[in-house]
């Protein structure tokens, strides 16, 4: 099964809260834009939420 970088993203997120865009962009090796795209994505999913 296929990973995509949303739920690696996600897994990541639960693994080692809280974290930073910064945290993401070095773990993943993505632009700022996608991280925020991926973060934004999980958020309307209501899969994680802001603080």
């Amino acid at each position: 099964m296929k990973t995509n970088t949303r739920d690696m993203i996600f897994e990541y997120i639960i693994s080692n809260n809280p974290v930073s865009i910064t945290n993401l962009k070095q773990e993943f090796q993505i632009s700022s834009q996608m991280i925020h795209r991926h973060i934004n994505n999980l958020f309307n999913e209501d899969k994680i939420y802001k603080i």
